[in-house]
C-alpha cells in the first residue's frame, strides 16, 4: 500500500490525536494511494514506514466508509492525471536544466 504522511493540523484535529498505536506511539495519519481506496485517510503506527508493521498491527480508518462507484473513479482518475502532470513537470525540468548548461557552455 502506498502511504503519504498528512500533517495538516485542522486533519489532527479531526482525526483523534492522542491515539496511541499498539506499540505506545502516538498514531500518524497517513493517505491511501491503493486503488481500491484511494486518498482514504487512515491512523497507523508512526514507524510503519521504518520498518513495516510486523511490529505493531495497529490500524484505523479515519473516516466510516469506502469510497465506491463513479466518486472512487474520479478520485482514480484524478490521481493518475496528477501522476502523469507530475511526471511531465519532472521531464521539462530536466530539459530546461539541460538547456541552461548548454546555455552556459555557449557563452564560454
Amino acid at each position: 500500500m502506498k502511504l503519504t504522511s498528512e500533517s495538516s493540523s485542522s486533519m489532527r484535529s479531526r482525526s483523534g490525536v492522542g491515539q496511541v498505536c499498539d506499540c505506545g506511539l502516538p498514531a500518524k495519519m497517513f493517505i491511501s494511494k491503493t486503488a481500491r481506496n484511494p486518498n482514504r485517510r487512515f491512523l497507523g503506527c508512526e514507524l510503519y514506514k521504518e520498518g513495516g508493521n510486523g511490529h505493531c498491527k495497529y490500524f484505523s480508518w479515519v473516516d466510516e466508509e469506502e469510497v465506491k462507484g463513479w466518486p472512487r473513479r474520479a478520485l482514480v482518475e484524478a490521481q493518475a492525471e496528477i501522476n502523469e502532470k507530475n511526471k511531465i513537470i519532472s521531464q521539462l525540468s530536466t530539459t530546461i536544466m539541460e538547456l541552461k548548461g548548454d546555455l552556459e557552455r555557449n557563452q564560454l
